[in-house]
């Protein structure tokens, strides 16, 4: 295919624009595709890294840079650059930072628990039988309270002792 632009030489590069749904292809040669960068200016690279996606959650790391860990040492800065706490008590040291973005991406800033879809009603079952278990337990009626401790374990996985 010859250049779009010289028609003269064979051409080897191509530039595909996309703006708005309409797609525009040009093939070029090697010495006509530079005089065209004002058309098809170069492209940003597309890299993503971890911390780009945390500081769109969190606004940026500069308002946390201040507050570090009393126990290891990291700050919140640390995290939004590598996405990792330094130990578990960053959990305590940057709660309040975390409080407004967890419930943006989860609904709550407290985990609540969910039952697994796959569970089906077994799960609550359990719940409402071990419920069941510490009534019986509590009126000392202990034949009931071994009926419904093996339909729990039949339940949980058939764990008989």
């Amino acid at each position: 295919m010859l250049c779009q632009n010289c028609k003269e030489r064979q051409a080897t590069v191509r530039f595909t624009k996309v703006i708005n749904g309409v797609k525009t292809d040009m093939h070029l040669c090697e010495k006509c595709a530079p005089l065209m960068k004002h058309e098809f200016p170069a492209i940003k690279s597309f890299d993503i890294t971890v911390s780009d996606i945390i500081n769109s959650f969190f606004g940026g790391s500069s308002v946390f840079s201040t507050t570090t860990c009393d126990s290891c040492g990291a700050s919140f800065d640390d995290f939004s650059k590598t996405g990792k706490f330094g130990c578990p008590e960053c959990y305590n040291a940057f709660s309040s930072q975390l409080a407004s973005p967890l419930k943006r991406i989860h609904g709550n800033d407290r985990h609540i628990g969910k039952i697994p879809k796959r569970a089906g009603d077994g799960v609550s079952k359990i719940t409402q039988l071990k419920n069941r278990l510490a009534e019986a337990i509590a009126k000392e009626d202990f034949e009931n309270a071994a009926t419904i401790r093996d339909e729990i374990r039949r339940l949980e996985g058939g764990k008989e002792q």
